[in-house]
């Protein structure tokens, strides 16, 4: 990574479901397209991969979320990637016109810290269709759940369910990096130890950020 040594000191990473937006955004944007009526039949099977989702972290620590996969899957699996781009285009303009979904108070925390000079990158399990739009809104960078695309049409999912936090220790393996803020609803758990362990790395809750919070530069 190309930084500016002495100005670029501290990294903001940000969530983006109930952080930025408050939604889940995959499931939003499902039903955005019209896809109220599958995500209904699914519900059992659902409610099943939920369970399945829990108890596979909490014997194998995987990320997969397999309730989101299952539904993205059913959902997409007849879209195109431009369709899908297409649609997930609509979807962030409806959410960045829509002031009931958009927390303001996170926007104007972000700007202030740009114009300190600090970095902004958007950290979200969201799908990347989705998360990619928001870069325009001025972030250095976009980590989020990669869908892969076979013969143009939806594959599979590189989720980053459950491993955001390998994007956060790379951040604070980088020496020019002074400090890291993490705005997320709900950190994960290994996040929580590294702040415990590294004072470097700070967490703050959206209901936490107010109108009046600058950003940090030191």
């Amino acid at each position: 990574m190309n930084l500016l040594v002495n100005r670029l000191r501290v990294v903001y990473l940000v969530d983006l479901d109930y952080t930025i937006v408050n939604t889940e955004t995959t499931s939003h944007f499902l039903k955005f397209i019209g896809r109220q009526r599958s995500l209904l039949l699914l519900r059992p099977l659902l409610i099943f991969m939920q369970l399945l989702t829990l108890v596979l972290f909490r014997l194998f620590k995987t990320g997969i979320d397999f309730q989101k996969y299952l539904k993205l899957k059913v959902c997409l699996r007849n879209f195109d990637e431009a369709l899908i781009n297409a649609l997930a285009h609509r979807y962030v303009e409806m959410l960045l016109n829509n002031n009931s979904l958009l927390n303001k108070q996170v926007l104007r925390l972000l700007a202030q810290a740009r114009k300190n000079h600090c970095l902004t990158v958007l950290l979200t399990a969201s799908i990347s269709p989705i998360a990619n739009r928001f870069y325009e809104l001025g972030f250095w960078k976009v980590y989020s759940s990669e869908i892969v695309y076979r013969d143009g049409r939806f594959h599979r999912l590189r989720d980053l369910h459950g491993r955001k936090y390998t994007i956060v220790k790379a951040f604070l393996k980088l020496r020019e990096i002074g400090k890291v803020v993490v705005i997320d609803d709900s950190p994960e758990r290994e996040v929580i130890e590294i702040a415990k362990r590294d004072r470097r790395l700070k967490i703050i809750q959206p209901a936490c950020v107010k109108n009046d919070c600058e950003a940090e530069t030191t």
